[in-house]
């Protein structure tokens, strides 16, 4: 019971942060901190994502854990 609950926290904890990674507002850039356009472009261009495509893994994994 105990590993239940603890798989539906991960579930939801991993839910949350996933719709947080996928929304529309672009939350890795203030936008009082750079006033120039031509920056923001270049700051943009140089962002690595790599670090987010795991995030669904993690999500599906503990969807499985749910099922079992």
């Amino acid at each position: 019971m105990e590993q239940n609950n603890d798989n539906n926290h991960l579930y939801t904890l991993i839910k949350h942060c996933n719709e947080f990674l996928y929304r529309r507002d672009d939350y890795r850039i203030p936008s009082d901190s750079q006033s120039d356009h031509s920056n923001n472009e270049n700051i943009l261009k140089t962002m690595n994502d790599e670090v987010f495509k795991h995030s669904i893994e993690i999500f599906k994994r503990a969807k499985k854990n749910l099922n079992h």
